[in-house]
């Protein structure tokens, strides 16, 4: 603490061992703390008398800066949880579409089809929709007596885009191969988009769609 004013002490006022009073603290303006200090002198009148004032410069603003770094800290703290707690959420996600198409590429569909909801949605290239779990199974059994081998896909890791603590948009580049009976090629590139809710803490396909990737026409032409 640096003394910015000082008034002077009477040597007959404060002999060498008078007992001093605990200093009173005067809050004087915004910035600026004042204490004033006295001693006891039975053999005076007045016996008491004031002998120094102190402006104490940085109060407020050590203070000030001790909150901010504390709510800076905080701040901090909570965006690494976040941070972490989202990583957490990815892999999980991440780690859920692996396991999906790994059961459809093996034939586990009582697997695969335990990654949807219930009252699930889906889009499909031709634009045509199906709601219901079990639609979308009945839609499944049908298309693949449709087939004729065993169709091939490939597909990008999917970006995620959180929509709230417990839904997020998974969104894949997918090219795929298909060949219906009577020699029908279909497939090609596509956008694949899911949109998957926790249930009890597991994420399940509440809607998926798949859009064909078609060149838009030449501007210029």
């Amino acid at each position: 603490m640096e003394p910015v004013h000082r008034k002077p002490l009477d040597d007959a006022a404060a002999p060498h061992g008078v007992p001093l009073t605990v200093p009173a603290t005067l809050v004087a303006g915004k910035n600026v703390t004042i204490i004033s200090l006295s001693i006891l002198n039975p053999g005076r009148n007045p016996p008491r008398k004031a002998i120094t004032l102190f402006t104490l410069k940085l109060f407020h603003t050590m203070k000030n800066l001790i909150f901010s770094t504390l709510t800076l800290l905080f701040v901090s703290l909570f965006s690494f949880n976040a941070t972490a707690q989202t990583s957490k959420e990815e892999a999980s996600l991440l780690k859920m579409w692996d396991e999906v198409w790994q059961a459809y590429e093996t034939g586990n569909e009582a697997k695969m089809w335990s990654f949807y909801t219930e009252n699930a949605c889906e889009i499909y290239p031709d634009g045509s929709s199906i709601c219901g779990a079990k639609a979308i199974k009945e839609g499944y059994e049908m298309f693949k007596t449709m087939m004729e081998g065993t169709p091939t896909w490939s597909m990008t890791k999917p970006t995620i885009t959180f929509l709230g603590s417990e839904v997020a948009l998974l969104i894949a580049d997918v090219t795929a191969d298909i060949k219906l009976k009577g020699g029908q090629q279909i497939g090609g590139k596509s956008k694949f988009a899911t949109v998957v809710h926790k249930v009890k803490g597991q994420w399940l396909i509440a809607f998926d769609s798949q859009t064909p990737v078609i060149p838009m026409p030449d501007a210029g032409k």
